[in-house]
């Protein structure tokens, strides 16, 4: 008798387990990582060019608004007024700041810098 009980409450608390248990992974809650193409789906291309000097130069004079992105580094992703914008080579500092360059509230560029004052241009290639 105390073995049928005893596995009727182990059999019980189990189900109760699985009842209970998180549906997160299955619905693609936190437990999950979205797919890498999906997380990039409708980004912009902005590659740094070679050579940076010169388009700085290239894009100086005109009238450019500046305005803060975000920035997702799991994907190298900066999130703008504008767009998302897929960066590459991704910035190399751990915690960059990101800005986008609006002519005509188009987006141009994004400039990324780190706290040692380093500084990277993309221009956006869309």
């Amino acid at each position: 008798m105390f073995r049928l009980l005893a596995s009727i409450a182990l059999t019980s608390l189990a189900l109760l387990g699985l009842a209970c248990g998180s549906d997160e992974a299955k619905e693609g809650g936190a437990l999950t990582t979205p797919d890498l193409s999906a997380r990039l789906a409708g980004t912009i291309p902005a590659v740094a060019p070679a050579d940076q000097q010169a388009y700085r130069l290239s894009i100086r004079g005109r009238s450019i608004v500046q305005e803060t992105c975000g920035y997702d580094a799991e994907v190298a992703v900066a999130e703008c007024t504008g767009g998302r914008f897929a960066l590459n080579p991704p910035p190399t500092s751990e915690d960059p700041s990101c800005i986008v360059g609006l002519d005509k509230s188009l987006p141009v560029f994004i400039l990324c810098s780190d706290q040692g004052g380093n500084q990277k241009f993309y221009e956006i290639k869309a």
